[in-house]
C-alpha cells in the first residue's frame, strides 16, 4: 500500500514535487496493541502467499481501528516533524503583523 501511495503521487504530480511517505499503521505491533477485528486474507490477492508466510491466514483492515485513535497517531508524528523554534518566531510575528494591522484598521 505505501509504495501504491508513492507512485499515484508520483504520477499526480507529473513528478514535479519532492514528498515523503511515512507509514504510520497499520503494523503488526499496532494489531497487537488495539486488537481490531480479524480478517481472513484473500487467497485470490497475488501476494497472499508471501503474507501469509510472514504474517498467517489473517488480516486486519485500517477502517476498524477507531477515527480518535488514527487522529492521535498522525497528530503525534505530524508535531515530531515541526521544528518547534521556527514555529514559536513565525507564530509571534504573526501576532505582531495581527496586532498591527488592528491598529490600522482603528484609523479608518
Amino acid at each position: 500500500m505505501t509504495r501504491d501511495i508513492r507512485e499515484r503521487f508520483g504520477q499526480f504530480t507529473y513528478g514535479g514535487i519532492e514528498f515523503e511517505v511515512h507509514r504510520l499503521a497499520l503494523n503488526y505491533d499496532q494489531v497487537e496493541m488495539w486488537r481490531p477485528p480479524e480478517n481472513p486474507a484473500k487467497e485470490s490477492d497475488s501476494r497472499f502467499e508471501a503474507y501469509a508466510a510472514e504474517f498467517g491466514e489473517s488480516s486486519w483492515e485500517l477502517d476498524a481501528v477507531e477515527p480518535a485513535t488514527l487522529a492521535d497517531l498522525v497528530r503525534e508524528q505530524i508535531n515530531d516533524l515541526i521544528d518547534w523554534e521556527v514555529w514559536d518566531k513565525i507564530e509571534a510575528q504573526e501576532l505582531a503583523y495581527k496586532a498591527e494591522l488592528e491598529e490600522l484598521a482603528k484609523k479608518y
